[in-house]
């Protein structure tokens, strides 16, 4: 049987305060853990070959079993931050805990990557974003959630067989277990602050572990 991770629910950026409190509808958007699409695909597979006579062949050619999953889901919304401006942390006044949204000047283009790593001297995706820091006082034209991280797609797969021994009531399981089998990376927490322009657009977690193989051995009796 296969085990895979679960997705984080919910990014960390989400919050309950919304930007402006006298007007519920500037925060109404989907929630910080809506998935859209999801498709999920099992199978379980034993080896069953017929008409071979050699008693050896037959028996290092049948009752083996592949089992698996196979998940693919559309990545999870994320809000963006006016941040810091001015030096002020809230920037509408109201006490909104980081709240202000950007303000959208352009067609909104963030290409979310990984982080290089180079700190301070990352390049700058705030810049062509379509987004700049609103007016202190102001709120944010950007929306809540419109904006989505990468999808998850990840596959895990198990290769075993059972073997009878004596007396009949003694048997040996033989697993190889593949988690990720095809290595595949879903990044997450991303950089969503304006006032952080060497991490802004940066991934700096991920949802799945790299490629994992355990190989795994259950004597029943």
């Amino acid at each position: 049987m296969t085990t895979t991770r679960a997705p984080s629910l919910a990014n960390s950026y989400d919050i309950a305060t919304g930007e402006d409190p006298r007007n519920n509808r500037n925060n109404r958007a989907v929630s910080a853990f809506d998935v859209p699409q999801r498709l999920v695909i099992t199978n379980d597979f034993v080896s069953s070959f017929k008409g071979i006579r050699n008693r050896w062949l037959n028996a290092a050619a049948n009752g083996w079993e592949l089992a698996g999953i196979f998940q693919a889901q559309r990545g999870l919304p994320q809000d963006l931050f006016a941040g810091t401006v001015a030096g002020i942390g809230d920037g509408t006044l109201l006490g909104g805990n980081g709240a202000q949204r950007g303000d959208l000047v352009g067609p909104l283009n963030i290409p979310f990557q990984p982080n290089p790593g180079g700190g301070a001297n990352n390049p700058n995706l705030i810049t062509n974003s379509g987004l700049a820091q609103p007016l202190i006082g102001h709120f944010g034209t950007l929306g809540r959630n419109v904006i989505r991280l990468n999808p998850l797609v990840e596959s895990d797969l198990t290769l075993g067989r059972v073997f009878r021994l004596k007396p009949e009531r003694m048997h040996l399981t033989l697993q190889a277990q593949f988690f990720n089998v095809f290595n595949n990376t879903t990044f997450s927490t991303v950089g969503a602050s304006l006032s952080s322009p060497s991490t802004f657009g940066y991934y700096s977690g991920t949802d799945t572990n790299a490629r994992r193989i355990a190989l795994t051995g259950r004597l029943t009796w």
